[in-house]
């Protein structure tokens, strides 16, 4: 059985048991090709009373499809997601978002009981799908159409529209003080970020970066979101400076923050990103990847610690 049909598999599996279980679910991504194929992770909305069971119900799933590298990665940006390899190192994820989706100002609260369709066993929540895909990040929704949703009005409007900043203005006029609220999140949430560690940052040995640099796109392309080599990057040698120094202070992580709102990085926190100048592996805590053959374990053992160290 090919990787993309075990990961149906399994999360047909899961959605099976918590609809025998008459537990209140939805689906908000990860559908978009399918029943071809999921997408990197499903992202699903639980109540909170729920989500231990669900958790524990998943593992034993996984342990059941031969599946015994899993992390538990609960972090205040991140959020809390169950992360697991097989023995090729193919990749699952489980992803419990919150209950109110939010992207950027606007928001949207979930209805376990409101706009639910059946996409064979997934139980899908029509209204935050759409807005998770379409608003937050930009996909396109292929498993049902938009024109059937009506409510809320905002949302109804930019799926016909898709005009951000008639988005943005209608929320506003709607929702002033959520709007406001939102905002505050959202800074407080690029604050976190700055802070985020995705995983460490890699020393690639230069005879070897062809080799690993495709082992990282076939095995760890689930976890990291993209792959950034920092050699003559400025910034990131600033960056290594400070934590070299332990001089990170609220004013230190401000200007960080301003950099990467110039710089637009803040989706490198996610990356594998590397290095294959050997005085930056002197200098600084950065794990070496000598050599191809010990690579996948060692990469693998860093995100086990990254997400062992979460807050």
């Amino acid at each position: 059985m090919n990787n993309k049909k075990k990961k149906i598999k399994i999360f047909n599996q899961l959605s099976t048991l918590l609809n025998k279980k008459n537990i209140k679910w939805v689906v908000v991504g990860g559908l978009n090709n399918y029943p071809l194929e999921l997408g990197r992770d499903l992202d699903i909305i639980v109540k909170k009373k729920d989500q231990k069971f669900i958790s524990k119900a998943f593992i034993k799933i996984l342990k059941k499809n031969n599946i015994h590298k899993f992390l538990r990665h609960d972090d205040r940006f991140y959020g809390s997601v169950i992360i697991a390899f097989d023995k090729f190192y193919n990749f699952y994820e489980l992803h419990f978002y919150p209950q109110e989706v939010r992207s950027g100002f606007i928001s949207l609260k979930c209805n376990f009981n409101d706009s639910i369709i059946y996409i064979e066993n997934f139980r899908v929540n029509k209204k935050l799908y759409a807005f998770k895909n379409f608003i937050s990040t930009y996909k396109t929704n292929k498993i049902f159409n938009n024109s059937t949703i009506q409510s809320p009005f905002w949302l109804k409007f930019f799926l016909k529209n898709r005009n951000f900043f008639y988005l943005y203005l209608n929320f506003f006029f709607r929702h002033p003080i959520k709007f406001f609220l939102n905002i505050f999140r959202w800074l407080k949430n690029k604050y976190n970020l700055v802070n985020y560690s995705h995983s460490n940052l890699f020393f690639v040995n230069l005879n070897e970066e062809k080799k690993i640099i495709r082992l990282v796109k076939k095995c760890f392309l689930g976890y990291f979101k993209g792959i950034k080599k920092i050699d003559n990057d400025k910034f990131y040698k600033f960056y290594l400076k400070l934590k070299r120094d332990h001089n990170t202070n609220f004013f230190t992580n401000f200007y960080l923050l301003v950099y990467y709102f110039i710089g637009n990085r803040f989706l490198e926190k996610f990356y594998f990103i590397y290095t294959t100048n050997p005085n930056l592996l002197k200098k600084n805590r950065i794990i070496a990847l000598d050599s191809e053959k010990k690579a996948k374990l060692t990469i693998y053992n860093n995100i086990k610690f990254s997400c062992n160290n979460k807050n």
